[in-house]
């Protein structure tokens, strides 16, 4: 008696979330990620080509080795930090603000020993961090709306398939739901390639490569289109940018067309009666977001990872590095199953999550016990692979 009234509350107030809360998530993130997003593309340069001044000169990276202040500039230089400088090639030296420097610092070099020019991609992501006002506030904000708009996807289908709540829906709402799922992933996989730094490059071409290697022909047709290139190079960030601003944004919001029979006036309504509810969740929510940009902007990245990307050598994944948490199962997946088996079941896993409801419409108790059991498997294998260290 006791188990089935929990039951009833938590299968209540899961359709509430469901059918209220993570819609509201989800336009919430999407549109603080759009808003944000517009600010930092004013600042973003998308081009992997070696960076060059106004005066055609071109620039490289200084690592300070000593914490020094210059009272003429005014400026503090911290051991470590990481300054562009225009480069003298005919001279074979740095331009530098102030003589101390040459023995305050050194030039990075590339695998072959010369000095290692950045591209204009990873210094207007530095330059958008360390020269624009708030500029670190706005991309910490745009950072973790994207982790809050792909943890709001997942969730709504994992809690869909929990209650098998895919019933209610139809089968075109949740077709939907499963599509926008997809693309918000492959808009936070796009958006980490964007800083153009080692961990962008280890994205990039760890993901083509097992997209490549692991699905014939479909695989190996997006790989090619993404690179631009045999491997990863300059044209590949310039089309990843494309499908971050453009192409994925585009398809996410034209999923709402697709639909035609989607309760928006009930849902307006649902607003408009819980104003003062709506309120306070977007202000938590927004609180919460600039909590995390101010105190941890780059939280899950080491400084390693933030060195600029060296196209000059092949570049290997320094210790520890792990993907994003929403790759998490998918990484885990393929380090343990060899990679054809792995994107076999990845394909049949989100076959049957796109499908489901076709299938699962049985009134006998007997076939809703056996999906049931199927859905809450593919919950426990996800969630267990996610949270695997």
């Amino acid at each position: 008696m006791i188990l089935s009234v929990a039951l009833n509350i938590i299968l209540n107030v899961t359709s509430h979330l469901l059918r209220f809360y993570l819609p509201l998530g989800a336009a919430f993130f999407f549109t603080l990620q759009a808003v944000t997003g517009v600010l930092l593309t004013f600042y973003y340069e998308p081009s992997a080509r070696p960076a060059v001044t106004q005066a055609a000169e071109p620039i490289v990276l200084l690592e300070i080795t000593k914490t020094m202040f210059d009272e003429k500039l005014q400026t503090a230089y911290t051991q470590g930090d990481i300054i562009p400088v225009p480069y003298n090639a005919a001279q074979s030296k740095p331009i530098l603000p102030f003589d101390s420097l040459h023995s305050a610092s050194r030039i990075i070099t590339n695998a072959s020993g010369k000095p290692f020019f950045p591209s204009p991609a990873y210094l207007s992501v530095e330059h958008t961090l360390a020269g624009v006002p708030f500029g670190t506030l706005v991309r910490g904000v745009h950072r973790y709306a994207a982790h809050g708009l792909i943890a709001t996807a997942l969730a709504w289908i994992l809690v869909c398939l929990a209650t098998a709540s895919y019933r209610q829906l139809g089968i075109k709402i949740w077709m939907t739901i499963v599509l926008g799922a997809l693309f918000v992933l492959a808009s936070g996989w796009t958006g980490s390639v964007l800083p153009w730094n080692v961990r962008s490059y280890l994205a990039a071409e760890i993901t083509l490569s097992t997209l490549e290697q692991s699905f014939p022909f479909v695989g190996m047709l997006v790989a090619a289109v993404v690179r631009g290139a045999p491997v990863v190079a300059p044209e590949t960030l310039t089309r990843v940018f494309a499908l971050h601003v453009a192409v994925l944004p585009l398809a996410f919001i034209g999923l709402t067309f697709i639909v035609r029979r989607v309760p928006k006036a009930a849902f307006v309504r649902r607003i408009q009666m819980q104003i003062y509810s709506v309120s306070i969740f977007a202000a938590l929510a927004l609180l919460v977001l600039v909590a995390c940009a101010t105190l941890a902007p780059n939280a899950g990245t080491t400084a390693i990872e933030r060195f600029p990307a060296d196209l000059s050598k092949v570049q290997v994944a320094p210790e520890g590095v792990r993907p994003e948490w929403y790759f998490a199962a998918a990484y885990r997946l393929f380090s343990l199953v060899p990679a054809y088996w792995s994107a076999a079941l990845v394909v049949l896993v989100v076959g049957y999550v796109f499908v489901v409801p076709f299938f699962d419409r049985a009134e006998n108790t007997l076939a809703r016990r056996i999906y049931a059991s199927v859905n809450g498997s593919l919950i426990f294998l996800f969630l267990g692979l996610t949270l695997w260290k």
